[in-house]
This record gives structure tokens, sequence and C-alpha cells, in this order.
């Protein structure tokens, strides 16, 4: 990793361009959000924010160039949200260059949106689902019959009022 960010107000050594390797979520900042990443700069550990870094590591990259060639090739897509329609999961399957088949799935909401945003500009279909529980999806199916019912009234009531000639 390498710091994109002038980060000096946590330590001098801190500053654009330092290196440093991403060791997961250990800091509070990290485990609690999915926005930053615990990096250990030999000098000290920090949560940095994603936005702040620049990796550098050529394994993860290469992984990442070949994932962007199998979005072209991407089907079975699904984009997994929560009742209140955050995202929960993102998987879907492609075929490599040499033919086997390989699945992708990320719970990471950044990755995922990032891949989601790529895959709808290639104007991938992806199937929405919504993880709820019984209670959830009735709840949810009478609000939406409710508010097709409203508009279907209001439809009505506006044809009335302005009849055609």
């Amino acid at each position: 990793m390498k710091l994109t960010d002038d980060l000096t107000k946590y330590h001098e050594k801190l500053v654009i361009g330092t290196e440093g390797n991403a060791i997961g979520v250990f800091g509070p900042y990290s485990r609690g959000n999915d926005m930053f990443i615990t990096v250990d700069f030999k000098f000290k550990q920090l949560d940095v924010n994603w936005s702040g870094l620049e990796i550098i590591d050529e394994k993860y990259l290469a992984g990442k160039r070949k994932l962007n060639k199998g979005l072209k090739k991407a089907k079975d897509i699904v984009l997994t949200v929560g009742p209140a329609g955050g995202f929960q999961n993102l998987k879907f399957n492609y075929k490599d260059e040499k033919g086997a088949e390989v699945r992708f799935e990320t719970w990471t909401k950044n990755e995922g949106l990032e891949v989601l945003k790529s895959l709808e500009e290639l104007g991938k279909k992806i199937k929405k689902d919504i993880n709820e529980t019984d209670v959830q999806k009735q709840r949810r199916l009478e609000r939406e019959a409710k508010k097709k019912a409203t508009e279907k009234k209001k439809a009505a009531k506006k044809k009335k009022e302005n009849p055609k000639p």
C-alpha cells in the first residue's frame, strides 16, 4: 500500500508516498467500518481510509486485471440486499481465458459496489434478491400493494377530473 494522503498529523513520517502493508482489520475504525484498513508502516500501525491509499501489490493488481476481463463474460449475476436496500453481497460466474468456470463472490460493500458499477456499465442483467424474513417480505408486499392501489386511485381521480373530449 502507498499513501496518497498526507497523514503527518498522526506521525511525522506519514507523508504522501509512504509504503506499508495492509494487515487486515485490527484497529477500532477498520473493525467498525469497511472504509478503513489497518496498515503497518514499520514505525506505526494505523487505520487508514481506503480512499487515501493506492494498492501497489502486483499479485493483487494482476488478480484485479483478471477479474476485469471476466466481467465481460459474467453471467448469473445476483446482488443481495437487506430489507432496507443495503448491500449484503454480490456474486456471479464467468469463464477465464482457459475456459475454466470461476465463481466471484464478495461481501465487502466497497468492492461489491465497484464491481457492480462496472457490470452496469457493461449493460449486464443483474438479479436483485432481498434477504428478508417471511414477516418482512409480507410487510413489504403489503406496502407495495397499498402504494399501487393509491397510485391507481389517483390516476382514476385525475382521469375523472380531466375527461378526454
